[in-house]
């Protein structure tokens, strides 16, 4: 029961004659997915693993289910780019489509086929714009969370990533270089650095440049930044306050910090020099010179997460390094903790679970 069709025949034409879609890794079985067909599948390709298809192998990696919309969205949009050959510059994929609906009825002219007017498709006038439905529907699915729970800061990766605009970053001990390879698949223009002795890093396969060297001894010269990520690194910083006011001194006015560090264990490890919680963490950024007033803090996992606008503050010499700072530095720090009477001051919880995540 195989068929061999010489003659060239439109494959989407098939599709709509048939109930099932049989493919190793052909792009028809994904188009036969936006026809509603069943499809199994033999290989991997991209659609395959997420519970869309009838898969004949298993790929560990995708455990998560996706929608179609989804597939579509990370595939055609998130992913891929578009260049009109006539303008010779990116477009959107609504302009890409104009495009080839254009050759296609010039092809159809130029050889005078005829055919019914369905397959010239002529658009009426469609709004593209920001505020337009297809675009609003773009940015819900630009939330669509990928899967980075495996790797430490997580939940910090992905909301710097979806809720902050910048274009350069500097990550601090970036190890093996996970996060490296995030911030790069975002388009961002990343610098790294490492000791570069610690097992992460002499394990690392992963091709990043990367600048070996102690932070606290690097000199980045005149260079700022927009964004600085640094993930579970200050519990090994033997000064705290002077690793944070060099990261101070390099990320630019207004630029993002996002930090993260282990919550509290009584557990002795290898490197880590300090223990930590959130009100802790919020604490010495103030000192540092960070205005926390509007940061966002979370506690997941095995992370304690802060992301702070820098908005340049000079309070080391109003403080006593005693009873009394608190209230000094109270509005610095989120107006959502809670105080409490302490004697000759006020205190706050530090174990944070959520602030305007």
């Amino acid at each position: 029961n195989v068929y061999l069709m010489a003659e060239e025949i439109n494959p989407i034409s098939l599709l709509e004659i048939v109930d099932k879609v049989y493919v190793c890794t052909s792009q028809l079985g994904f188009e036969a997915l936006m026809m509603g067909k069943e499809v199994h599948v033999f290989g991997m390709p991209f659609y395959a693993g997420y519970g869309l298809t009838i898969d004949y192998q298993k790929c560990e990696r995708r455990t998560n289910r996706r929608t179609l919309e989804e597939i579509f969205y990370i595939t055609y949009i998130n992913y891929s780019y578009y260049v009109n050959p006539e303008k010779e510059e990116r477009c959107e994929i609504e302009d890409a489509i104009d495009y080839l609906i254009k050759l296609r009825r010039e092809y159809f002219l130029e050889f005078n086929i005829r055919c019914d007017d369905k397959n010239i498709v002529d658009l009426s006038e469609r709004d593209f714009s920001l505020n337009s439905g297809e675009r609003q529907t773009a940015q819900t699915l630009a939330g669509i969370r990928k899967d980075y729970s495996n790797i430490l800061g997580y939940e910090a990766i992905y909301k710097l990533l979806n809720n902050y605009n910048f274009k350069t970053v500097l990550d601090i001990g970036s190890g093996e270089g996970l996060h490296y390879e995030i911030f790069k698949e975002y388009g961002k223009i990343v610098t790294s650095l490492d000791y570069g002795k610690s097992p992460y890093a002499l394990d690392s396969n992963n091709k990043q440049d990367i600048i070996i060297a102690d932070f606290m001894q690097y000199d980045f010269k005149d260079k700022i930044f927009d964004a600085i990520w640094c993930c579970h690194i200050l519990e090994h910083s033997l000064n705290t306050n002077l690793f944070l006011e060099k990261i101070n001194s390099i990320l630019k006015e207004g630029g993002i910090l996002a930090i993260t560090v282990p919550p509290l264990k009584n557990e002795i490890v290898g490197g880590h020099l300090s223990l930590w919680n959130a009100g802790l963490l919020l604490y010495q950024l103030v000192i540092a010179g960070f205005d926390c007033k509007d940061a966002i803090v979370k506690k997941y996992g095995y992370n304690i997460s802060v992301i702070v606008k820098k908005n340049e503050i000079d309070i080391k010499n109003k403080l006593v390094y005693d009873n009394g700072d608190i209230s000094t530095i109270k509005p610095y720090l989120p107006k959502q903790i809670k105080y409490d009477i302490n004697f000759k001051d006020i205190s706050f919880c530090g174990d944070i679970e959520n602030i305007g995540w």
